[in-house]
């Protein structure tokens, strides 16, 4: 608990001070995985307010995608939203009609196996469309970068990951030591063949304080916050 206080203020002075470095810094962000934990030692919910409740997680969530702040830094109070609907969501499980109608369906389980492959691919995907076609990107672009997305992770889910969960520690283990240093070849490779054809403007500077980036390849005022 003493921990969760601790990293939320932390987030909070951060965030208030406009710091580039709030989203990398695991100090921050402690209390988003924290707060997980706190479920458990809640005591159980009301059983007549159990179906109110369920709507007003379910609400917060929801109102975090539609909601707009001017400081997009994050975690920010629209990630505070996120955090307690999810919380408010496990606290109940399936004891409120939102955890047995909505969430225990069909779609959004299949949607959580997928959830990971689909978070890895949507950026680079986004990335790359915003490096070609410009940002802010057309709607048609966006929704295409997320339909390929979504194939994408489900492709990884049932090629990839289903079939490393069936191999032993020891071969597991292996193939995530090969895996990443193979991306890392591919990376540093890409990275600097990038630099070659592209070089950075007189502008970019990556220490703290100096002059910030210009809007240049679709980078967007997030993106230029974490190179100012």
């Amino acid at each position: 608990m003493a921990v969760t206080i601790v990293s939320v203020a932390l987030n909070i002075y951060l965030w208030r001070a406009h710091s580039p470095t709030l989203f990398y810094n695991p100090l921050v962000r402690f209390w988003e995985i924290l707060a997980g934990n706190l479920v458990v030692w809640m005591p159980a919910p009301p059983r007549r307010a159990r179906d109110v409740t369920g709507v007003m997680g379910l609400a917060l969530i929801a109102a975090s995608v539609v909601i707009t702040i001017e400081d997009q830094n994050h975690p920010n109070l629209v990630a505070v939203a996120v955090i307690l609907g999810t919380m408010i969501l496990i606290w109940l499980g399936d004891d409120s009609r939102v955890g047995r109608q909505i969430l225990g369906g069909s779609v959004l389980p299949a949607i959580g196996a997928i959830s990971y492959p689909l978070y890895l691919w949507h950026w680079p995907l986004l990335v790359y469309a915003r490096f070609t076609f410009g940002d802010p990107l057309r709607p048609v672009v966006a929704g295409g970068a997320l339909i390929l997305s979504v194939f994408l992770g489900t492709v990884t889910y049932l090629a990839v990951e289903i079939p490393f969960r069936r191999l032993n520690p020891r071969t597991q283990f292996g193939a995530l030591v090969g895996g990443a240093l193979v991306l890392f070849l591919i990376g540093w490779t890409f990275t600097n063949r990038l630099a070659a054809y592209h070089p950075a403007p007189e502008s970019m500077h990556l220490g703290l304080g100096q002059a910030p980036v210009r809007r240049e390849c679709g980078v967007n005022a997030a993106e230029r916050s974490m190179l100012t």
